[in-house]
């Protein structure tokens, strides 16, 4: 039997070093802007053949039908809260808008959700 060794070195950056754009906060989309625009993909996908249905789609992205059906979930949300979330911007990683947040006004039907959904995202 034959046994590799790699070795791995990490560099941290130094702290004197400027931050680039790509890594600065607010120039990157928050992470429920991605997971909107996956929603949007996967739907297209969906309605262009590349997918039979969701579950080839959870299948091929290595997800849960579940969670696929969540995320295209999203694609449920009037389209001026759709536009608002893919243009707020943060760190990439985390923002006060999340998914769960948002879950909240697919259940409502009333016309105070847009105004509602805008004061507490964004």
């Amino acid at each position: 039997m034959m046994t590799r060794v790699h070795k791995f070195q990490f560099k941290r950056p130094n702290k004197s070093q400027k931050r680039s754009k790509a890594t600065e906060p607010g120039s990157q989309p928050t992470r429920l802007a991605w997971q909107l625009a996956f929603a949007h993909r996967v739907e297209r996908e969906i309605a262009e053949r590349v997918f039979e249905n969701r579950a080839a789609a959870a299948r091929y992205y290595g997800i849960t039908r579940a969670r696929m059906t969540q995320l295209l979930d999203l694609l449920l949300l009037p389209h001026e809260v759709q536009e608002g979330i893919l243009g707020l911007r943060g760190d990439g990683r985390w923002s006060v808008a999340s998914e769960r947040s948002v879950r909240v006004f697919l259940l409502r039907s009333d016309s105070s959700m847009i105004g509602e959904a805008e004061r507490i995202l964004f």
